[in-house]
């Protein structure tokens, strides 16, 4: 945004204060009592068709406002304050101590009071910076949300404070402070950032789930909070949707932000019965998404026994690499298995490592990485032994540049080659073979001969829902053992991102079928198919393992 555009904005918002504070009554009452409450059957009838309620403790803020002084300050304290109410939930985010992160993420269900919740926030951080003269953000996704902000903030702030700008969407209250309302949604990427442009002293911003593309222009309006202490309050519903999961985790392994949930049953303005008509009435996953504001993935969802909090993880502290041992059936020197899915559209290949772990009864897999590529099968070897060599120590050159005599490889288990037109061609095998990689088929057909033990050269073929049964035993078996996870950093951010997306958002359809998707851009089977191919020969079920 040019500067001049800028400078016009700012000297608009201050005239505006200006004209206020000149029109105002010298002497406003500025004061709320917040009361914090508890629902009680044999408490009192304290709003209108409203559970009873009994008042546990209270809050006051502000006072009478001098208009006139410059800066603008209290000078009295409260005749006739308004009176708010709160659960014991909002209490500690509404008053937003010191001791608490700056930046507040707050998971709310439907009917829980999150958006009043924040405007009784941006009532107080208001009142707080009385005679700062300065400007507090309020964000909505949609115009449609940031009305339902203007009409929570009309409803709760009397009208002697503030005079509203319809055509700014913003509140000038006449202690000196504007709260201006933004809807952060784009119509196209040409429009840029309607937040850019603006200094805030503070910030709210309703259902964030659904302005992340936005989150770094509000981080940076910040630069006016005195002593740097930018205050953010953030509401959340719980959403299926990787890029949100992943943007929670990075923030919230941050020491400034902070997460809290406001579940719908926690809420005392509202009947229980209500909670129990919606659970009848709900699916459970809904009930525990909409109502309970757990973060949950589709109803029909694949691999079920997925959670990103046990799933998705470091690898520990004392975690030895076994990979070697492990795959020593297959070769003396594999110290990294890989697992490739040839696609039409995508070659994509993921990279796991076996450890043993302190406190585990066996050995578990770790996802370390993914390469996923859109040109050729050639294309997808060179970068995938690029990786390789650079990031995992494996197939190394000696100073001549050729294959080191002694140096440690990986093993690729592939969708097996065939002769249908569902099967990849044996060509693939020969394009990534000549390469230098070791590929082989994820299976061998049997040999009949010998029974199901001992196998052929014959490629097998690996059953779809067998493959994926599994994954969902490693994720998490009968007895609640876990073996197969997913690296991160320490910031949560997954080592296989598109894996992930495919775990949390893989569903089956009406008739039950997993992985019946168009095979198109939007297709996710490719990343749980090339990690079954990985792991099918070694942790398939055998004969023996299971007993009753």
């Amino acid at each position: 945004m040019p500067l001049s555009d800028v400078t016009t904005r700012v000297r608009a918002a201050r005239a505006d204060v200006s004209h206020v504070l000149e029109r105002a009554d010298r002497y406003v009452d500025m004061g709320v009592t917040l009361r914090v409450v508890r629902m009680d059957p044999d408490g009192r009838q304290l709003l209108r068709r409203k559970p009873k309620l009994r008042v546990l403790r209270e809050h006051h803020r502000g006072g009478i406002v001098d208009t006139s002084a410059r800066p603008v300050r209290f000078v009295a304290p409260s005749e006739r304050p308004v009176i708010w109410y709160c659960s014991e939930q909002a209490e500690p985010l509404i008053l937003h101590g010191e001791s608490m992160p700056m930046r507040l993420l707050v998971y709310g269900a439907m009917g829980a009071g999150k958006t009043t919740t924040m405007c009784q926030w941006l009532g107080f951080r208001a009142l707080e910076s009385t005679g700062m003269d300065g400007e507090i953000g309020a964000t909505a996704p949609t115009n449609d949300r940031a009305i339902m902000i203007e009409q929570a903030i009309t409803g709760l702030w009397p009208r002697t404070w503030w005079k509203w700008r319809g055509n700014a969407r913003t509140y000038t209250l006449v202690n000196g402070i504007t709260v201006r309302l933004v809807s952060t949604h784009q119509q196209s990427h040409a429009e840029g950032s309607r937040v850019q442009g603006w200094n805030w002293i503070a910030c709210a911003s309703d259902e964030m789930q659904d302005q992340l593309h936005v989150d770094g222009d509000i981080e940076a309006r910040g630069r006016d909070a005195a002593d740097a202490r930018y205050l953010r309050f953030c509401t959340a519903t719980a959403k299926d949707d990787t890029e949100w999961r992943s943007w929670r985790d990075r923030v919230l392994s941050t020491s400034i932000w902070g997460e809290a949930r406001m579940a719908g049953p926690d809420s005392p303005f509202i009947e229980p019965s209500w909670w129990e008509q919606l659970k009848e009435s709900l699916t459970e996953r809904e009930y525990q998404r909409k109502v309970l504001a757990l973060d949950v993935g589709p109803e029909r969802m694949v691999y079920h026994t997925y959670s990103r909090a046990e799933t998705v993880r470091m690898i520990p502290l004392g975690a030895q690499d076994c990979t070697r041992e492990v795959l020593q059936p297959f070769g003396p020197l594999y110290s990294v298995l890989v697992g490739h899915d040839p696609g039409k559209l995508k070659d994509v290949s993921v990279i796991l490592k076996a450890y043993r772990v302190p406190g585990a009864k066996r050995y578990v897999w770790y996802v370390v990485d993914e390469l996923t590529t859109d040109t050729t099968t050639e294309e997808h070897g060179v970068q995938l032994l690029a990786r390789l060599r650079s990031k995992w120590n494996v197939h190394k050159l000696d100073i001549r540049g050729r294959p080191l005599d002694g140096s440690e490889r990986a093993l690729i288990r592939a969708d097996p080659h065939g002769t249908n037109s569902k099967s990849p061609d044996k060509s693939v095998y020969t394009t990534l073979a000549n390469l230098g990689l070791d590929i082989r088929p994820a299976l061998y057909a049997p040999n009949p001969r010998h029974g199901p033990t001992i196998g052929t050269p014959k490629p097998g073929r690996v059953d779809k829902e067998a493959g994926i049964e599994m994954i969902v035993r490693l994720l998490k078996d009968a007895s609640g053992e876990r073996r197969l996870f997913v690296a991160c950093d320490d910031m949560r951010q997954p080592a296989a991102r598109k894996l992930v997306e495919a775990f949390e958002r893989s569903e089956r359809d009406l008739a039950g079928e997993a992985e019946a998707d168009r095979k198109d851009e939007n297709d996710r089977s490719h990343w749980p198919a090339a990690l079954r191919y990985s792991l099918i020969a070694i942790e398939r079920v055998r004969f023996g393992e299971v007993a009753v």
